[in-house]
């Protein structure tokens, strides 16, 4: 799981209990990876490795063995236009206003 602007959040969660077993987080949020992003003069093709490679060393960080095919799933500020891939608004289906 990836935390926000400003900071870096990891939780290995037990699926039926939604315990917390293990975080890792730091001061490494999407402001500054983003930054890194734009220092490093990479193209943008490489974006999603470059986001990709702090996910992988966050991982490496955790105590607990990660077992392959554990799903990961990424949220916060993942989508905006500084994140690891900008995702588009949508329309709603319906009228709000009725």
């Amino acid at each position: 799981m990836i935390g926000g602007i400003s900071n870096f959040r990891l939780r290995l969660i037990e699926v039926n209990t939604e315990k917390i077993i293990e975080e890792v987080h730091s001061g490494q949020g999407n402001a500054t990876v983003y930054k890194e992003w734009i220092e490093s003069k990479q193209p943008n093709s490489y974006r999603i490795k470059f986001y990709q490679k702090i996910l992988v060393d966050a991982i490496s960080q955790l105590r607990s063995k990660v077992i392959e095919g554990i799903p990961l799933i990424i949220s916060g500020m993942a989508s905006p236009s500084i994140g690891m891939l900008e995702l588009p608004y949508l329309q709603f289906p319906f009228n709000l206003i009725d």
